[in-house]
């Protein structure tokens, strides 16, 4: 049997994605619900037919660590999709109509590549063997963008209220802290918005790049005397001078 165009069956599964949308919305689901069947139909329909002829190509077999891939990638997919449907609906005022395309889109740059990692690699490691730059740069870029979509849905916590009030006083230093912190927020607030999830994504982007960078500096500071105490004393010295030096407690 001849296999689709290649532009046919990238096609396929986001169309298939959206009719099991507007089907599901079609029988009074709510939308949430009408996404995840979306999801459903356009990974047992549209993309599991594609890995498979793929993992038919290679020679492979189904196997548990083949099944185990397919399944955390087919996850990671599910929460990022469902969190830029969220972040379009509820954050940014956008119609589900709307919204579920871009979530189709969002599924679909995640499923094809990773479901085409899982047909050619039977193992997964990091350091060595092809390919595991890209995957590693792969995972980090999505984490990161778990984290801003997630992050901008969840109020601030008292300590990120705290410091975003310092962006809204800009000033040389704090009481309890130099200016850097209200300086940066104030950054990330003028890129994102300062709205409550803009605020959010503002704020938190700022405590990542935070956190880092005392991370590093500590390393770099206190590497010699972490390497004489060796073991969990050491480790748990670093936790505590990161917890104090970034101002969570």
């Amino acid at each position: 049997m001849k296999r689709p165009p290649f532009a046919a069956s990238a096609l396929l599964a986001p169309v298939l994605d959206l009719i099991g949308y507007f089907a599901a919305v079609a029988v009074g689901l709510s939308a949430g619900r009408s996404q995840i069947s979306g999801f459903v139909v356009a990974v047992v329909f549209g993309y599991l037919p594609l890995v498979r002829a793929q993992i038919a190509a290679s020679g492979r077999t189904w196997d548990a660590a083949l099944c185990a891939h397919v399944v955390v990638v087919s996850l990671l997919a599910f929460f990022l999709r469902s969190g830029v449907f969220v972040w379009l609906t509820s954050g940014c005022g956008w119609h589900a109509q709307a919204a579920i395309v871009l979530a189709a889109v969002a599924t679909a740059a995640v499923l094809r590549p990773g479901y085409r990692y899982c047909a050619t690699f039977s193992r997964w490691s990091l350091g060595s063997g092809a390919g595991w730059r890209e995957v590693a740069v792969a995972v980090v870029v999505f984490a990161s963008a778990l984290r801003l979509i997630y992050g901008a849905q969840v109020e601030l916590m008292p300590e990120e209220t705290y410091y975003w009030n310092y962006s809204r006083h800009l000033d040389i230093g704090y009481l309890d802290h130099p200016p850097m912190v209200g300086w940066l927020i104030w950054l990330g607030t003028a890129a994102f918005g300062d709205t409550a999830s803009e605020r959010g994504v503002g704020t938190r982007v700022d405590a990542r790049s935070r956190v880092q960078d005392e991370a590093d500096s500590i390393r770099r500071s206190d590497r010699l005397e972490q390497q004489a105490s060796g073991g969990i004393e050491g480790d748990l010295d670093f936790v505590v001078a990161l917890h104090g030096r970034v101002g969570l407690s």
